[in-house]
């Protein structure tokens, strides 16, 4: 049984490396082979995860266009990464929320599903306004990270990117 566990290892770890081969290594070669700077493409990484991770569903997809735009990033790769960050970005914005709140002192009796169910019950336009203080302590939070994990991750993914490309 063991023999058997170690070959479906195996048979996956070399689907998966196909995998990610054909669906980011080839990609991000392309890119620059046809010109793009191991430096462009790095931020172009780095600013699609964190802004991808920016606590506010449905608005990161207009910021890593605003920004790609902006500071002349590509706009396919930082939409694919923040595409592929969602999730992350959906389980990271309650201990944001709650991070931001116990920085800035703000109680947080809003964290438990039946406690906002109850209070949206009780009085709708209270709940949007509490829900929107505790949204504003979740940005707050993640622009606290944004400059350090940015930096960052640059240099994770520019190291990645010269170890994959044959000569750039």
């Amino acid at each position: 049984m063991i023999l058997a566990d170690r070959i479906l290892f195996l048979f996956v770890k070399r689907i998966m490396r196909a995998w990610i081969h054909k669906k980011f290594t080839s990609p991000l070669l392309a890119f620059i082979q046809k010109g793009a700077s191991v430096s462009s493409l790095s931020w172009a990484l780095a600013l699609g995860v964190v802004l991808g991770l920016f606590p506010i569903p449905g608005t990161t997809t207009l910021l890593c266009l605003l920004v790609a735009l902006i500071g002349g990033y590509n706009v396919g790769v930082m939409q694919l990464v923040n595409y592929l960050i969602y999730p992350l970005q959906l389980i990271l914005i309650l201990p944001l929320m709650a991070l931001g709140s116990s920085i800035l002192g703000l109680e947080m009796n809003l964290f438990s599903l039946s406690a906002m169910m109850d209070l949206f019950q009780d009085d709708f336009w209270k709940a949007l306004s509490a829900l929107w203080i505790f949204q504003l302590a979740g940005i707050f939070a993640w622009a606290i990270f944004v400059l350090p994990v940015s930096l960052l991750l640059y240099y994770v993914f520019k190291l990645l990117i010269k170890q994959i490309a044959p000569s750039s």
